[in-house]
């Protein structure tokens, strides 16, 4: 890790890595293994749910509107069962259920059934593309917040850590991506972190 200040030419030189993948947590790591690993979480394939996903509950719910947490992804939903919001949640073929998934570092979804079948595509894709999480080399797990968010040295609270917060927009411009982080939203001594793992 880096003080907020340090930069390294590497970075300016390297190359963005781009995203190219649409099934359960494919990886696309370098043979090195030195650049960050970015996954795409699909719950559904061919045959149904993924295998190595465990059902904690099974409700009737309604969606209405394109994922906050999951902005960019066309089929992931906002959706409620009873009093309580479920975001992400992923279409599942045919439309007329759907896998909420409460962290993409867990192996367990909720599956609501709806009344009526989801468009194919939600139509509020966002060109934001933030990934949903992400994995720190510092061993912080993190997920995008949504709505009002603190700041620091202008740059907004964009994710919330098991271990702090990360600030501002991801630095895609070596094969390692990079944050800045803090040990907390209060915490102005903000460090430079190698994101280990991002997931969209």
């Amino acid at each position: 890790m880096t003080r907020l200040s340090e930069r390294t030419a590497a970075m300016a030189l390297a190359g963005f890595f781009g995203l190219c993948a649409s099934v359960l947590l494919t990886e696309m790591a370098s043979a090195d293994g030195a650049r960050t690993v970015v996954r795409v979480l699909s719950p559904f394939g061919v045959d149904g749910l993924h295998r190595d996903l465990s059902v904690t509950a099974r409700l009737a719910g309604t969606c209405w509107s394109g994922s906050a947490s999951a902005a960019g992804r066309l089929d992931a939903w906002r959706c409620m069962a009873g009093n309580r919001v479920f975001d992400p949640c992923f279409r599942a073929p045919g439309g007329l259920r759907v896998a909420c998934v409460s962290s993409p570092f867990s192996h367990s979804v909720t599956l609501l059934s709806l009344d009526s079948p989801l468009a194919r595509e939600n139509g509020e894709a966002s060109i934001r593309r933030q990934p949903w999480a992400l994995r720190l080399a510092n061993g912080a797990k993190c997920t995008f917040l949504t709505g009002a968010s603190s700041s620091e040295g202008g740059m907004r609270a964009n994710y919330g850590c098991t271990k702090g917060t990360v600030f501002g927009d991801i630095d895609h411009s070596g094969s390692t991506w990079q944050v800045y982080y803090a040990t907390s939203q209060d915490d102005s001594n903000l460090l430079q972190v190698d994101v280990v793992e991002a997931v969209f």
